[in-house]
């Protein structure tokens, strides 16, 4: 009965992982469904672009979607992307600090063709990159998705978000200070590891006080 009781207390444990995992938290909806244009951010151009978002609690940020098209060439991706999903913090209130806390370079971002297309009829994808949870505290943040196009005729664009009115920056390369604000928002959504409820804690800590009395 001993084994029993560690292998269901086990297998709770396991459960509530895996729910944890598969059920992510939409921590950030910026939009950007339908909407008709985007903005560059390639390296080739050189331009990378940047949106704000507000995180109201500590979490984990695990996924990050987003839509996109790319400009010249047959406008179609020849290749692999080659993604940077860069985060960072805020040094006053409308200056995003030139270093990143978070800087991700992904080669496994899944690429999905849309119906959508942009005003010059380029089509838009969407994007989804999972990635090892980054720690984000309270506040306000700027995320900044590149994709270095070097070697393909295409450049890359961001869509922008779906009648969401805010505000954008631009540098030109790594390193530099951030222009702006800009009118515009680009499209994202933000997604956290959600912790385990309490009530599930305590579903956990019952079997252990069951299994321990079984021991008596």
């Amino acid at each position: 009965m001993r084994n029993l009781g560690f292998l269901v207390l086990v297998g709770v444990l396991f459960g509530l992982s895996s729910r944890a995992s598969a059920a992510l938290i939409l921590v950030h909806d910026n939009g950007g469904l339908n909407y008709p244009d985007g903005l560059l951010s390639d390296p080739t151009f050189p331009v990378q672009t940047g949106d704000d978002f507000q995180v109201n609690q500590s979490t984990k940020v695990t996924r990050v979607t987003w839509f996109g098209a790319y400009k010249g060439g047959d406008m179609l991706p020849d290749g692999p992307d080659h993604f940077s999903l860069r985060f960072f913090t805020f040094v006053g209130p409308t200056t995003p600090n030139s270093t990143p806390f978070a800087d991700l370079e992904l080669t496994d971002v899944l690429r999905t063709p849309t119906a959508l297309t942009l005003t010059n009829g380029a089509p838009v994808f969407s994007y989804q990159a999972d990635f090892t949870p980054v720690d984000f505290v309270t506040g306000r943040h700027l995320l900044s998705i590149v994709n270095d196009t070097t070697g393909y005729p295409e450049q890359w664009g961001w869509n922008l978000s779906n009648g969401v009115t805010g505000q954008r920056w631009h540098r030109f390369q790594n390193g530099t200070n951030w222009f702006g604000p800009y009118s515009a928002e680009l499209s994202f959504r933000i997604y956290a590891v959600p912790e385990i409820g309490t009530g599930a804690m305590m579903g956990v800590a019952g079997l252990v006080v069951l299994r321990r009395r079984g021991r008596r």
